[in-house]
């Protein structure tokens, strides 16, 4: 589904004492501080915290269980199947989003797998879908960027280990 253009009715439908936690995980600190703000000014959501890297951002999941965490793709540390997967058995009651600026299909699945709720690729939404998929995540829907290729990843990232084992402290 896409999420592009459509209003969101959630908001409407929660009490202003309901906040909604959001862990952002971000290694790129001009989009991550980006992504903070974008949160922050939309009740009602709340950002719970901040990580840049794949081993703190489970330990902060851990430590926050948070409702939602937002997983950029490429992380430092740790990759993002790993860290999704560790998130959803350190923070049980925390959905993943992955933000991702690969179309590739077997990327997609791959989150899945590891527990995401939804893949969303950076350079197809704006700020408005974006809410609006962290409305559709919470709610218990699967958001998804369309446009995702049904092709394999390029060489150029190498073999990807969808095979991945979690990781506990």
């Amino acid at each position: 589904m896409d999420y592009a253009g459509q209003v969101s009715s959630f908001h409407a439908g929660v009490e202003s004492k309901e906040r909604l936690s959001i862990f952002v995980v971000e290694d790129d600190e001009f989009y991550r501080q980006g992504l903070v703000e974008l949160i922050s000014r939309h009740s009602p959501f709340v950002v719970a915290g901040q990580a840049d890297n794949g081993i703190d951002a489970v330990k902060l999941a851990r430590d926050l269980q948070p409702d939602i965490v937002l997983l950029d793709q490429s992380l430092p540390f740790l990759n993002w199947l790993e860290a999704a997967r560790t998130i959803r058995i350190v923070s049980k009651k925390s959905k993943v989003l992955i933000l991702s600026l690969d179309r590739y299909e077997e990327y997609m699945h791959a989150a899945f797998d590891a527990g995401a709720s939804g893949y969303l690729v950076k350079q197809a939404i704006d700020a408005n879908s974006l809410i609006d998929a962290i409305d559709a995540v919470f709610r218990g829907d699967n958001p998804v960027t369309i446009g995702i290729e049904e092709k394999k990843a390029e060489p150029f990232y190498g073999k990807l280990d969808l095979q991945c084992q979690p990781i506990c402290d």
